[in-house]
């Protein structure tokens, strides 16, 4: 068990670190770009994450999913397999963005420019080669290196922002810039620390055990899925740059940077969680005491954290400067989705335990819809408001969808009645944080719901905490 949690740890610390930076980091950006520059830059990040999940095709999937099948001497082979096809694939990209350079230009940033397309296309290549070489790192399971490489990513990054805005001033190319720098420096990095891995490539001529075609076959489908989830998550910010303008789009990604913060507690809990999940499934699958306590735990944690954010969202968005300032207005609906993300990490393991994994496309499917739908509806009338609303509403329905498919396939007698009371009243809160900046009022209706919240799960609670307190014991 040491061995295993000091693994995990191993894994686990540069994504804390890389927290750390990320947080320090924010309210420097929204300081030093105002919303418009930061809303302009957002989209070469946008297109840079799109493009990439298009160029691997999947293949990233493959090389993980077959990595220990393959012969230890021949796993560079497998790596060599994935690069050809992941390079082959940006070939067709880089051709067809540069054929449509001009729009694909103007689409992104408002403008003609031909230097920020060749630097998106330079800097897809070097995540590409990054994304397989930190992934040769994390399956040789040398945590300590691969957690070095997410702290290079946030250092280097954050010390080029610092850099280039003594260089070139208040502009949206220092982001676009450091980020070009940040994959090219790391990737070469992940190389120099996994040489082997790399060097053996031009040596070999013996065939891999698993051929492209069958890679192909097994990352097609993921790309597909995973591509669909990515426009359920950026449908929002795609909306605001077309229905509004920039500025708006920058307030909303200057919110977003503060939520996204959050997305560690759903990473690292999803990495904890669904091992231990299986593990309790394959062993004794009538255990489902066990998921209703985790379910019961999870969620109150959650909720306890969601209504602390939405009620110190004013606060929060102090860090943000003066030219956010309607960032913090963002906030309570953007909560609900490292909030309902965590909490369904628990109730859809149905899906995952029967193997019915195709069934999360369907929800992909119809969250993305229901979003874009809200989104074309509300922008128009209260802007990036009705993005944030949308995307929470659409995020709440992500989180429905999960458990009532997850319980037609493994039922667990969680208490939904009171989990979806509490998101009802959740709801409303943030509807009205939304609106209306903080007070009296908004205080006093924050602790009612805590109250609310503390009495309901004190009956499920207190002999959990109890268990707990007597195994320290």
């Amino acid at each position: 068990m040491n061995v295993l949690l000091k693994k995990f740890l191993s894994f686990s610390y540069g994504k804390w670190v890389g927290l750390i930076i990320s947080f320090l980091l924010t309210p420097i950006l929204t300081r030093i770009l105002d919303p418009n520059q930061l809303g302009i830059a957002s989209m070469f990040t946008l297109a840079l994450e799109v493009l990439l999940v298009i160029s691997l095709l999947g293949t990233d999937q493959a090389y993980v999913r077959f990595y220990y099948e393959e012969n230890e001497k021949k796993r560079n082979l497998l790596l060599r397999n994935s690069l050809k096809i992941s390079l082959f694939v940006y070939f067709i990209v880089t051709v067809l963005v540069f054929i449509f350079k001009e729009s694909v230009s103007v689409f992104l940033l408002g403008e003609y420019s031909p230097k920020i397309i060749y630097l998106l296309l330079i800097c897809l290549l070097f995540n590409i080669i990054y994304r397989f070489g930190s992934l040769s790192i994390r399956m040789q399971q040398k945590g300590m290196l691969y957690s070095l490489l997410q702290i290079a990513n946030k250092l280097i990054n954050f010390v080029m922002v610092i850099f280039l805005f003594y260089i070139i001033g208040s502009q949206y190319e220092i982001m676009i810039y450091s980020t070009v720098i940040t994959f090219v420096s790391i990737s070469l990095l992940s190389i120099l620390l996994d040489k082997y891995s790399w060097t053996i490539l031009k040596t070999t001529n013996v065939n891999s055990r698993h051929s492209r075609k069958e890679m192909l076959q097994y990352g097609f489908p993921i790309m597909l899925t995973t591509l669909i989830g990515m426009l359920f998550q950026v449908v929002d910010r795609l909306a605001l740059k077309e229905l509004a303008n920039f500025t708006e789009l920058g307030l909303y990604v200057a919110a977003f940077k503060i939520i996204a913060l959050l997305t560690i507690i759903q990473t690292s809990f999803s990495v904890f969680w669904v091992p231990v999940a299986l593990e309790t499934y394959e062993k004794k699958p009538e255990n489902k005491a066990f998921f209703k306590k985790a379910f019961t735990i999870v969620s109150f944690i959650m909720f306890i954290l969601a209504l602390l954010i939405i009620a110190s969202k004013d606060f929060i968005g102090l860090l943000l400067g003066n030219s956010y300032s309607g960032a913090a207005m963002l906030m309570p609906f953007l909560v609900f989705i490292p909030i309902m993300r965590t909490i369904s990490e628990v109730t859809v393991m149905g899906i995952t335990f029967k193997k019915r994994v195709k069934l999360n496309l369907i929800i992909d499917i119809t969250t993305l819809l229901v979003n874009g739908l809200g989104n074309i509806l509300l922008i128009p009338i209260i802007g990036a408001k009705g993005a944030a609303v949308s995307t929470g509403i659409s995020y709440i329905l992500f989180f429905i969808l999960r458990t009532f498919i997850s319980e037609r396939l493994y039922k667990v007698e969680y208490n939904l009645k009171l989990t979806y009371s509490i998101i009802i009243i959740l709801f409303f809160y943030a509807l009205y944080s939304t609106f209306y900046v903080w007070s009296i009022y908004n205080m006093l209706i924050a602790v009612c719901i805590l109250f609310f919240i503390l009495i309901s799960y004190s009956k499920p609670m207190i002999p959990i905490l109890n268990t707990l307190l007597n195994k320290k014991k």
